[in-house]
């Protein structure tokens, strides 16, 4: 619908007007000018987090929701393109191979550092990755 009414195709005649307008709301003369009510920030802000910042803590934040469940990183590359699309400027570049590789290192230490664990499911004849409390 948005597209509609951005390319100036959605009609809007069909839907009936349920607020009349009074002399008194119709404002005539000149408009004053003053300050901008709305103004656009030139510089991110500095406490804001940087790519591989906001990349960590979706990570470690995937990693401790699975809470001894097995880890899918197919699920976890879902959930961080949907984050970056929220959080990132439109001129950042898409997640590729160096934020894979980032995520890699991160899931070794975590394997060194025991709080992951490598583990074979039977059931599945598969190796999985899973979270250790």
């Amino acid at each position: 619908m948005s597209q509609k009414a951005f390319k100036g195709e959605l009609d809007l005649s069909l839907i009936p007007i349920t607020v009349e307008l009074k002399p008194k709301d119709i404002i005539t003369g000149v408009p004053q000018v003053g300050e901008p009510v709305l103004t656009v920030q030139d510089k991110p802000d500095k406490a804001s987090e940087n790519r591989e910042q906001i990349l960590h803590r979706l990570f470690n934040g995937f990693i401790s929701d699975a809470k001894n469940g097995a880890l899918s990183l197919d699920d976890f590359w879902l959930e961080a393109e949907e984050k970056f699309m929220e959080s990132m400027d439109e001129d950042a570049p898409p997640i590729g191979v160096a934020d894979y590789d980032r995520v890699r290192d991160w899931l070794f230490e975590m394997l060194a550092q025991g709080k992951v664990a490598q583990v074979f499911n039977e059931q599945e004849n598969r190796m999985e990755i899973r979270s250790v409390s």
